[in-house]
């Protein structure tokens, strides 16, 4: 249908014209604000404009900008410097007139404010994605939350914002009560976990005992012992506890066992507690044919101050790996945290390294992409027994015409390494299923082609690799570090790297970083360490 001008009454097909209304001396917004937003164009002209510019219509609907396009808009951005950098405004009643002039126009009404509150679905939406953005970018996140403290700091700010300042009596008051209701609730928690890992397991409670010892009977054969409150944590605890149904036959541990009868199913074979020198020190496990040996550690059993505590050096394990290697036997140490929390991607690499993988697939039947932060994180997290770390640059292998990703590799430049070197190669993984041969030099090539690097360090966890590897890449061997160590707290079956709790100005400064972890109720291990590589480009 037609529009009519509500002044003259004369009619036009789709909208009336910005020159017509000059010919009335007004223009469209005050023509808008007499007559209605609406009154400028037709109902059809309208419906036609939307419908050419919404949905499938749209010339750029579901195209998203490559990264090669996201890289020059970047790029370009960061060359561009504001205008108004590094000036200084004294004489700001210009912009003071101007906010009191807009201000004043929307207490006239001539200015809507049109803000739409978002919908319990859209609230949802963007709740939702912000948690997954937090799981997705931990370090990230960490990284930032540091930073702006360092920063608040470095501007003099006051984070003790309590400093000098006493909790009144209703707070305290108020602090006692929300602590009792947690301890309450927490007992609570403790109890029924408890009672469902005695169920599940064929035994009844008999008695509580004293709060260190629980007293339960087996249901099977009615045989009463006792245990510790301890070994009914959640870290400790193992299945089939009554010694009369459930006879000990070796001092191996629950999990211990596990893993060798998960080497078995690989190489039927391997043996245990092997002895391989004249010393008479035992391999936890030994594969005769492959000539590898494999130690596992318990966190506590193998931590400093139980070592210590009998007169024996925390870094005892280091010294067996290189007896070990001495007597000519490849060596794998896996952690009781990995067997635990990441036993998927353990069990991958000893099928990997014990021959286990049957399907090849070759790199020239694959592509090399740059991919994202995010990718590469979920990627690593999934298949890298270190997680996923930070990096720079990322590179992904994908099979030619799927989508499905094959091995990752990724490059940091802003590591500790950087002080000498220019780029560290931190994290190399690829999926389980396949042997990709080539798979790592093709990765490291599209690197190199990208960036042209002047150099780049790397480093083989001497507990998982021999840094074969990284031979085969050109690189060259450096040296081997000296072990480091990893925290943890008690009944806690996970490790935290060194550097996360490093001496820290809230510290009694007096006594060593080691010290005041002990005190804060911390325990530590130590690792084989590592050997470093470096590859340099003329």
């Amino acid at each position: 249908m037609p529009i009519q001008c509500q002044i003259c009454k004369i009619e036009f097909q789709k909208l009336i014209t910005s020159t017509h209304l000059k010919s009335h001396n007004t223009c469209s917004a005050e023509y808008k604000n007499n007559y209605g937003r609406q009154s400028l164009s037709s109902d059809e002209h309208r419906s036609n404009l939307s419908a050419r510019t919404s949905g499938n219509n749209n010339p750029n609907f579901g195209k998203k900008h490559s990264e090669q396009a996201k890289r020059q808009i970047s790029e370009k951005k960061q060359k561009q410097i504001p205008w108004n950098k590094g000036l200084k405004f004294e004489d700001t009643h210009i912009q003071a007139a101007a906010v009191a002039k807009r201000e004043n126009r929307y207490k006239l009404g001539e200015l809507i404010r049109t803000i739409t509150p978002p919908t319990a679905q859209t609230k949802k939406k963007i709740a939702k994605s912000v948690k997954l953005y937090g799981v997705t970018h931990h370090d990230e996140l960490a990284d930032r939350a540091k930073k702006a403290i360092q920063t608040k700091r470095n501007n003099g700010y006051d984070l003790a914002v309590f400093r000098g300042k006493k909790h009144t009596n209703a707070s305290l008051k108020k602090m006692s009560s929300a602590a009792k209701k947690n301890n309450i609730e927490s007992t609570r928690k403790s109890q029924e976990r408890i009672a469902a890992l005695i169920k599940n397991d064929n035994l009844l409670l008999v008695s509580a005992g004293t709060d260190h010892f629980l007293r339960v009977q087996c249901i099977t054969c009615g045989t009463e012992f006792e245990h510790t409150r301890q070994m009914f944590s959640l870290s400790k605890f193992h299945s089939n506890m009554c010694m009369k149904c459930f006879p000990p036959n070796s001092n191996r541990s629950r999990k211990e066992i596990e893993l060798y009868t998960f080497i078995l199913s690989l190489c039927p074979d391997a043996i245990s507690n092997y002895k391989f020198n004249t010393s008479k020190k035992e391999i936890d496990i030994f594969i005769q044919t492959l000539n590898i040996g494999i130690e596992f550690n318990g966190l506590y059993w193998h931590s400093e101050l139980v070592l210590s505590s009998l007169g024996v050096s925390p870094k005892k394990d280091n010294t067996k790996y290189n007896e070990i290697l001495d007597a000519g036997i490849r060596c794998l140490v896996i952690l009781e945290d990995e067997w635990d929390n990441k036993q998927e991607i353990v069990k991958s690499r000893l099928t990997h390294i014990l021959g286990g993988i049957s399907k090849k697939i070759y790199a020239r039947q694959c592509i090399t992409k740059e991919i994202s932060s995010k990718i590469a994180s979920t990627f690593c997290k999934q298949h890298h027994i270190q997680g996923a770390g930070r990096s720079n640059y990322r590179v992904g292998l994908y099979e030619k015409n799927k989508e499905q990703l094959l091995a990752v590799m990724t490059f940091s430049k802003n590591n500790i390494s950087r002080k000498i070197h220019e780029w560290e190669l931190n994290r190399f993984c690829s999926i389980p299923e396949y042997v990709i041969v080539g798979g790592a030099s093709k990765l490291l090539s599209a690197f190199e082609r990208a960036i042209m690097p002047k150099s780049i360090v790397t480093y083989a966890d001497r507990r998982w690799s021999q840094g074969n590897v990284y031979s085969q890449l050109g690189f060259s061997y450096v040296t081997t570090t000296s072990p480091g160590y990893w925290y943890f707290r008690a009944n806690e079956c996970i490790r935290f790297h060194r550097y996360s709790l490093r001496k820290t100005k809230h510290d009694d400064q007096i006594l060593s970083e080691w010290e005041n972890r002990i005190l804060q109720g911390w325990n530590r291990i130590w690792d084989c360490g590592n050997k470093k590589y470096i590859k340099t480009y003329i």
